[in-house]
């Protein structure tokens, strides 16, 4: 039976949330990069409609960054979650396994 099914859910959590952030953050930042660069066309000349072609491509990036980032920490919290269970199975079947319990673990 696995113990600690709260932190179980938790990492879970954690790992949904990564994905939603990453997906919503490409997402997000295509749309900037869309919306601001085709919303309103310059009326103050070429080199204007260039420099807020390039903004828009500089915020969309901005916040797919952010979203990777956002993405590699929370999935780096959820990995944590997932090893200290992981190590505390171990342990408890390691320490079964030395008191001469049911024979050695077996994945």
């Amino acid at each position: 039976m696995k113990k600690y099914l709260a932190l179980r859910i938790v990492g879970v959590v954690y790992r949904v949330l990564a994905w939603i952030t990453l997906v919503g953050g490409v997402l997000a930042g295509i749309a900037t990069m869309v919306t601001t660069a085709l919303g309103r066309p310059s009326t103050f000349g070429p080199r204007l409609a260039v420099a807020s072609l390039a903004a828009a491509i500089l915020m969309g990036l901005a916040i797919v960054l952010g979203a990777l980032l956002s993405f590699v920490v929370l999935s780096a919290v959820a990995d944590a979650v997932h090893l200290g269970l992981s190590i505390e199975q171990n342990t408890r079947e390691m320490a079964t396994y030395l008191k001469g319990g049911t024979g050695a673990p077996v994945k």
